[in-house]
């Protein structure tokens, strides 16, 4: 199957990153507990997405998506995952199915997209 595709690279930011205005309690941590006065670390997920919507040109087929990681540097403790999303006319999520990306490694990920469903 045709279909879209990335190339080069993404960089994700560092665990200095700042999500939200306010140093609250709420925001930001440090090893598992609040510090009053600098060192402060986001209490936030980041979620960054980069995908191919390509409608329901998919539908009632199983979708693969292969690559090869050709290095990883995202800091110890981040992850990154190649997924297949499924959606509903009108975008409801159904559900997705993931594989992890290891530096110096292949990864597929197939998922069979329902009749009628849209495919990321």
């Amino acid at each position: 199957m045709g279909g879209g595709g990335f190339a080069g690279g993404v960089r994700a930011g560092s665990d200095q990153c700042h999500a939200g205005g306010v140093a609250d309690q709420y925001q930001h941590l440090q090893h598992g507990r609040i510090l009053e006065f600098g060192g402060w670390h986001s209490n936030k997920l980041l979620e960054a997405n980069l995908y191919v919507d390509v409608g329901t040109l998919y539908a009632g087929n199983d979708v693969t998506f292969v690559g090869r990681v050709e290095s990883n540097s995202l800091p110890a403790g981040w992850t990154c995952v190649a997924v297949i999303k499924e959606f509903a006319p009108g975008y409801a999520y159904l559900g997705d199915t993931r594989a992890e990306l290891v530096g110096g490694a292949d990864f597929a990920v197939t998922r069979y997209i329902r009749p009628g469903n849209i495919t990321q």
